[in-house]
């Protein structure tokens, strides 16, 4: 309930800030580009298509100015690929999309703090709302966004990984001397 509190209030903000730049004014159409490395099939994209723009349209053709947004959803690697997000958006390519800050460890290391914690929680709604309260709490994670131009509108998490491989795996020591591909933070060796 929480998460979907905070995700109803970035987009009432959202839609308070176009309507406050559109002013008296004849309606605007405000073009944006959103993007993600990732495809349509996942749930965070997915959110993003179904739930985030929808809702964003209905609020801002609710203010009864007739402003709209013409959105270029440009997912699955169309703008920027899987771990490029930060980049397209700081670099004016992309206005807004969805930055998976595990592939940003070097850049956002504040924001890969839980694979580097020594305890966990199998509650995934706890880790975003543990992030989403650090995120409000530590001007320094906001920094790492604003030093890339950016703004944090939200965050997502998984609940774990699976493996998929070319042979059966029983025990960990299948696995041994094996290459299993894993991205950032979470490649190195927890044996």
């Amino acid at each position: 309930m929480k998460k979907r509190k905070n995700g109803i209030m970035i987009v009432v903000g959202l839609v308070v800030l176009l309507s406050l730049t559109a002013g008296e004014a004849a309606a605007k159409k405000y073009k944006l580009t959103v993007s993600a490395g990732h495809p349509p099939v996942f749930l965070w994209v997915i959110l993003c298509r179904d739930f985030f723009i929808p809702e964003v349209d209905k609020r801002l053709a609710a203010l009864g100015k007739g402003d709209t947004i013409e959105w270029n959803q440009a997912y699955g690697g169309t703008i920027a690929k899987l771990g490029g997000e930060l980049e397209a958006i700081e670099a004016g390519v992309s206005d807004m999309g969805f930055v998976s800050t595990i592939f940003q460890a070097p850049k956002m290391p504040l924001h890969n703090v839980t694979y580097m914690t020594p305890f966990a929680t199998d509650n995934i709604f706890n880790v975003v709302d543990t992030i989403t309260e650090l995120q409000s709490k530590i001007p320094e994670l906001g920094k790492e966004w604003t030093k890339h131009k950016q703004v944090y509108l939200a965050g997502a998490g998984l609940d774990n990984y699976g493996i998929l491989t070319s042979f059966p795996v029983n025990t960990v020591d299948d696995v041994n001397a094996q290459k299993i591909a894993a991205p950032g933070p979470t490649a190195p060796s927890r044996r």
